[in-house]
């Protein structure tokens, strides 16, 4: 994939934020969080983002012969409520 200068403006790809510092807060058992600094290439405003890593994943899409996904109820404590959702996990 190759990049494209401009301004930003209608129609033109996105561009990448200049890191300006990051650093771990929170190691878990399945994934650690790191806040990052970053200025924006648009305009040149800082923010904080909060980003969570874990190891590699994998999800499936399955369909049967009759055309039809294979989907997961699955509660997620986030949003409190079950969601419908692809076949996913993590990869030892």
């Amino acid at each position: 994939m190759t990049e494209r200068k401009g301004d930003g403006g209608e129609g033109e790809r996105p561009r990448a934020w200049e890191r300006l510092s990051t650093r771990q807060v929170a190691e878990y058992e399945m994934f650690t969080v790191r806040e990052e600094i970053a200025r924006s290439p648009r305009d040149g405003a800082e923010q904080t983002f909060h980003v969570a890593e874990s190891p590699g994943g994998v999800t499936v899409l399955a369909v049967t012969e009759g055309g039809e996904l294979v989907m997961v109820e699955q509660y997620r404590h986030g949003p409190h409520r079950v969601t419908l959702e692809l076949p996913s996990g993590m990869v030892d």
